[in-house]
């Protein structure tokens, strides 16, 4: 028997890779290419840099592997320089990936924006067009109610009506609100 110790794995693959071992380098990469690009792109949300990232940790990895003695795990090893290189891209980019969030999120707000300000609109043309069409008293108690947000018992006092008076005309008013209201929208369909 010898009196080397046996190595493990990582350190087997270290020990060849010290050595220069272009077979073991190719060996490494293709185990953690794949996992270390998808660790940086969770990281980064950009495949191509995440790419660039691993690329460059395996570079790392190859011009440093005179010092890899002190290295214990491989594994740990290229993703925390994977890490480190996200960390790095993030920083160096961080006004541009802010500022395309932005854009992202405005053009995806503005489309959507867009429409239901239109919908909004046309809504609320139908529904103070139907409004113009209530009775005078009817209205205006529809209007304090709803719009200036009075409660009922302030309403009957500034108008000097019963409180069930209100009622009668807040009720009506929306009774006859509804009815325009579907009336405009059956006739959108028909169109």
């Amino acid at each position: 028997m010898s009196g080397r110790p046996k190595l493990t794995g990582d350190q087997h693959l270290i020990c060849e890779l010290q050595n220069g071992d272009e077979a073991c380098f190719t060996t490494i990469f293709n185990q953690f290419y794949a996992p270390l690009v998808l660790y940086a792109y969770r990281i980064t949300n950009d495949q191509s840099a995440a790419e660039d990232i691993v690329e460059n940790a395996f570079i790392n990895l190859w011009n440093k592997r005179h010092i890899l003695s002190e290295i214990r795990s491989l594994k740990s090893y290229l993703y925390a320089i994977a890490r480190n290189g996200c960390i790095s891209w993030i920083r160096k980019n961080k006004r541009d990936i802010s500022r395309n969030n932005e854009i992202s999120a405005i053009e995806e707000v503005s489309e959507r924006t867009i429409l239901e300000s239109m919908i909004y609109s046309e809504t609320m043309s139908m529904i103070y067009a139907a409004m113009e069409k209530l009775p005078p008293q009817c209205k205006r108690v529809f209007l304090m109610h709803y719009v200036e947000g009075k409660k009922i018992s302030e309403i009957a006092t500034e108008l000097k009506i019963s409180i069930g008076t209100v009622k009668s005309h807040k009720v009506r008013g929306i009774d006859l609100l509804q009815k325009a209201l579907l009336s405009l929208i059956f006739g959108l369909f028909i169109l």
